[in-house]
């Protein structure tokens, strides 16, 4: 019955816990017992904010999520000055995007105490750097659909 609105439930089991026996119930595919955090690897973050100058802060990649995000918040919005283009014409209150958009979420590190919560703010996440060999390899791959990776 969870599983089919995209939620698990883990059963906390703590010798000498009044919380001991609790079910809890959050998203995810667990049943019973906890498959414990997804690890992240630790890339660096640069967060900018808007209006707060020049002012460069660090950060980290919180969560993933699993698959493309069904709906988008206003403030991400075409309607509402944001870079997500949404499908028009719907009645209903949701924002649907028109493009596949994932909705990473980064925690700011140190934050600055003028930081409002829904400022606006570019985050560039440092991948790592790809050599022109592997892209080489993976150009000539594709180019002769030869399914090697």
């Amino acid at each position: 019955m969870l599983g089919q609105i995209d939620l698990g439930f883990v059963v906390a089991s703590r010798i000498d816990d009044p919380q001991d026996g609790k079910l809890l119930i959050r998203p995810g595919r667990e049943r019973g017992t906890p498959e414990g955090e997804r690890i992240l690897v630790n890339v660096p973050v640069t967060i900018r904010i808007h209006g707060r100058d020049a002012q460069r802060w660090q950060g980290k990649v919180t969560r993933l999520p699993e698959s493309e995000a069904k709906e988008v918040p206003l403030a991400l919005s075409s309607r509402a000055g944001g870079p997500v283009a949404v499908k028009g014409g719907t009645r209903s209150q949701t924002l649907v995007p028109q493009t596949q958009h994932y909705l990473v979420y980064v925690d700011i590190l140190n934050p600055d105490p003028a930081i409002a919560p829904g400022s606006m703010a570019q985050v560039k996440i440092h991948c790592k750097s790809e050599t022109v060999a592997r892209w080489l390899w993976r150009s000539i791959n594709d180019w002769f659909d030869l399914g090697l990776m």
